[in-house]
């Protein structure tokens, strides 16, 4: 059996818990052998983002990702954890160096030092993620984040962050069990 899931917008924590939660009710109740997940976001949360990818990843079926729309920032974490990474030839990806948000209330020194190691290594993180499916090395991860891309989908293939350029979604009823959908 092949379940479906949509994750549009924002990539947050409530979204990434809504979804693995969603996963795993039908891991759990079907015989579920493969996953479409379709995603479409702007990035958002660079820790939740890391968190979805390493569930994603560590399914023990087979997790094909699709990307529509735009797949930028963060969410490039979450795409690239499928085996398969599909998109249409118009999807954008945005690639950059991540971007955090600090409080504007007075802190100790102490506690935005903790902040910047953390924040460090969500970065370091999510640089290895994209240099293990990609082939790249640290390094031009690194450049290549830095110099703040956008790109197409043929774009994508070709740096190795899609495996295959598609023209339509793939949404075909299976005539052996009827696949799930959920909009996140």
């Amino acid at each position: 059996m092949e379940i479906w899931y949509t994750l549009t917008g924002t990539i947050d924590p409530k979204v990434v818990n809504d979804s693995i939660y969603w996963i795993n009710g039908q891991l759990y109740s079907h015989p579920v052998k493969k996953l479409l997940f379709i995603i479409s976001s702007t990035g958002g949360d660079i820790d939740s983002s890391i968190r979805l990818h390493d569930y994603l990843e560590s399914l023990p079926i087979e997790v094909t990702t699709c990307g529509f729309g735009q797949v930028d920032s963060a969410a490039i974490n979450v795409f690239i954890a499928g085996n398969n990474r599909l998109c249409l030839p118009t999807c954008r990806f945005r690639i950059h160096a991540g971007s955090f948000h600090l409080s504007d209330k007075a802190t100790a020194i102490e506690h935005i030092e903790e902040a910047a190691g953390f924040l460090k290594e969500m970065d370091r993180r999510s640089n290895e993620i994209l240099a293990q499916k990609t082939g790249k090395t640290i390094p031009e991860v690194f450049q290549l984040k830095k110099s703040g891309l956008m790109i197409s989908g043929a774009d994508a293939v070709n740096l190795k962050i899609a495996t295959q350029l598609i023209d339509k979604l793939p949404l075909t009823q299976q005539t052996s069990s009827k696949p799930l959908a959920s909009n996140a």
